[in-house]
């Protein structure tokens, strides 16, 4: 569960640093983990991954430029008028989480 919950934090592009990981593994299992555990872990799990996130993808650079953002609000506005979404139910959300 742990593994997953890290993996899964990674993929968002929100790594964890051995401190985080510590204390959730605490919360997890209801006793603090050994001063030399996070090393064990980390050594048994090698494809986790801490740190920092990873730049940008150079194509996603490419596809956000004026004219993609110009059309991208042209066709958002088309829609709101022609369904009449009031602004309180629109949201700004990304694949991270809700703004």
């Amino acid at each position: 569960m742990l593994v997953d919950w890290i993996k899964h934090l990674s993929s968002m592009g929100q790594p964890l640093s051995k401190r985080t990981i510590r204390t959730k593994a605490e919360l997890l299992c209801g006793k603090k983990p050994g001063p030399w555990w996070i090393i064990g872990f980390l050594r048994w799990h090698p494809d986790i991954v801490l740190g920092k996130p990873a730049g940008l993808d150079p194509q996603h650079c490419q596809s956000f430029n004026k004219t993609v953002v110009e059309h991208h609000f042209k066709l958002l506005q088309q829609v709101v008028e022609e369904k009449e979404i009031p602004w309180e139910n629109i949201y700004n959300m990304d694949e991270k989480s809700c703004q």
